[in-house]
């Protein structure tokens, strides 16, 4: 658990936290410092929302591990508050998608995009999680779709674990 404080600063909560922050090498001013890391971006978009809904994603951090991070909503004192942040890694299946994926001659942005179908992924949240347009995110996965002979997710998915 970790808070963004009024002045966009995080700070770990517990032992977990302070594990974790230095596991990803972050920082207190990560968002100031790094605002194209995935949590930065997360927390901005959280806070310039007016909803005060929770909100739920699951982030690729940098260094390839993921979590799912649960913020809490704005209130209605609008910036000026604290953001509390929920962290919980995700344990990996055992596929060497990397592996998997190099039967198929792809880009590595259309790795990338391949590897996050392969986890489950929507459009929507591929495109938060790698920072580019939904519509660019629905191309890549119609090559990818040609390039490995099928034509839905799960066909790609049952490629991907046959060649496992």
């Amino acid at each position: 658990m970790m808070i963004c404080d009024e002045s966009h600063v995080l700070q770990p909560l517990n032992g977990r936290a302070t594990a974790l922050f230095e596991t990803e090498n972050l920082r207190g001013d990560l968002i100031a410092a790094r605002p194209s890391h995935p949590l930065s971006r997360l927390i901005t978009e959280v806070l310039s929302t007016s909803t005060g809904e929770v909100t739920r994603r699951l982030v690729t951090f940098p260094s390839g591990r993921r979590y799912t991070v649960e913020a809490s909503g704005r209130s209605r004192k609008g910036l000026r508050r604290w953001l509390v942040l929920l962290l919980e890694p995700i344990r990996e299946a055992a596929l060497d998608e990397q592996s998997a994926l190099e039967r198929w001659p792809l880009t590595q942005r259309e790795r990338d995009v391949a590897g996050r179908i392969v986890r489950g992924l929507s459009n929507d949240a591929i495109a938060r999680d790698i920072g580019i347009s939904p519509e660019t995110v629905k191309t890549h996965v119609h090559n990818i779709f040609e390039k490995s002979g099928t034509h839905s997710r799960a066909e790609f998915l049952a490629a991907v674990l046959r060649s496992k």
